[in-house]
């Protein structure tokens, strides 16, 4: 049987990220909300018997990037180094915890076709995401083959393990924002999260496993799965897990900030301008998340913007010069409704920069405005790559 599958690869923006400690194996535990966003790659994944008897895996790639970004970077994230790609890794994976799973397939080939617009890296999750294609692309091969009861066991399981192929992985298979903790693969659903804004890539990358390594994190006693499971009942742990009670108690608190902030800000656009400020207002409830950069404009915490700008001060001061931007040309706009409030930071790792208004999506008359502040940024500053994004 031959399969084709056509699929839209959507990037991420995180809003905020905390990274309270790290593991015993050197994975860090993180608390961050992640948003897909229309800003999407196209993915074309072919599969079709192989009659050789072994596996061909094949991928192909253009560069859909703007003219003037066209960088060297995103070439290299698709090197001619297949084996170094994460789609690659991907279909490695997934043929191993298939055979795990005592799913057996026949030998296949495999054509990958990624028209790249998502800047790579930059901190969107493009590379994860485009792997998640290829998972979703193969398991609708192999379902008509497979009792429905195993299939979707098989399904739930690779919703989780598929974090060893990449820690996003798991996020965009799960496709909706969320609360995401963990080493990337505890989601807390959100069911609603407008937000329309403008991202802003240099043409630089950030490694994020640098930026990790540059991390000075207490080490947690706990494995992973057990730390997870104390979450809920926190407050009624007994005082036997060492240091690690505090560690608990402290990523509880977390979880309950986000999603504080997260019901505060359902409606956002319905608030009273004096609800942006004061000890009862977002600075004062959320200042644990954010930084008030001014009026009605908040930059939201991201622990790796320190981690740069101690190992790479040249490239923080490349975004610090975006927010900045983004402050300054973002003004009209929040001067013409005095209900809606600005949150700028940047995205995972990097390079990103993003500016935007929560509670407001694709409808608001604000989005066919951004086109033209996009317009504007592009002449002013063409060495970056500057997008306009909504939530999916």
């Amino acid at each position: 049987m031959s399969f084709t599958k056509h699929l839209l690869s959507p990037a991420k923006i995180n809003l905020g990220l905390t990274i309270p400690f790290k593991y015993a194996n050197g994975f860090h535990h993180i608390v961050s909300i992640f948003v897909p966003i229309d800003l999407c790659d196209e993915v074309t994944v072919s599969i079709s018997p192989s009659n050789s008897g072994d596996d061909h895996f094949e991928l192909s790639w253009e560069n859909h990037l703007p003219e003037n970004f066209r960088s060297q970077k995103t070439a290299l994230a698709f090197s001619q180094n297949v084996q170094d790609n994460l789609v690659y890794k991907a279909w490695q994976w997934i043929r191993i915890f298939l055979r795990q799973c005592s799913m057996e397939i026949a030998p296949l080939n495999v054509r990958v076709f990624v028209k790249k617009k998502i800047p790579s890296p930059g901190g969107l999750g493009g590379a994860s995401s485009n792997a998640a294609c290829l998972l979703q692309a193969v398991m609708e091969y192999i379902k008509p083959g497979a009792f429905p009861g195993v299939f979707s066991t098989i399904e739930n399981q690779l919703k989780t393990r598929s974090l060893e192929i990449g820690s996003d992985v798991p996020f965009f298979l799960h496709n909706g924002p969320c609360l995401v903790s963990g080493t990337g693969e505890v989601f807390s659903e959100i069911q609603s999260l407008p937000f329309l804004g403008i991202l802003a890539t240099p043409d630089f990358g950030i490694a994020t496993s640098g930026m990790f390594q540059a991390l000075n994190k207490p080490v947690c006693r706990l494995t992973r799965e057990e730390m997870i499971r104390q979450i809920p009942w926190a407050n009624n742990s007994k005082k036997t897990l060492h240091d690690d009670y505090s560690k608990i108690n402290s990523l509880k608190s977390s979880h309950e900030k986000y999603f504080g902030f997260l019901n505060w800000m359902t409606g956002a656009e319905k608030k009273n301008p004096a609800e942006f400020t004061g000890h009862t207002g977002m600075a004062g409830k959320f200042a644990d998340i954010f930084d008030q950069e001014g009026n009605r404009t908040f930059l939201i915490k991201n622990e790796f913007i320190e981690v740069l700008q101690k190992v790479n001060p040249e490239n923080y001061a490349v975004l610090k010069k975006l927010k900045n931007i983004f402050i300054r040309k973002t003004k009209g706009l929040m001067d013409e409704d005095n209900r809606t409030f600005l949150l700028t930071s940047m995205s995972g790792s990097g390079s990103t920069w993003y500016a935007g208004f929560p509670g407001l999506d694709c409808k608001h008359p604000f989005y066919n405005k951004i086109d033209v502040l996009v317009d504007e940024l592009r002449k002013e500053h063409p060495g970056i790559y500057w997008q306009k994004f909504c939530s999916r």
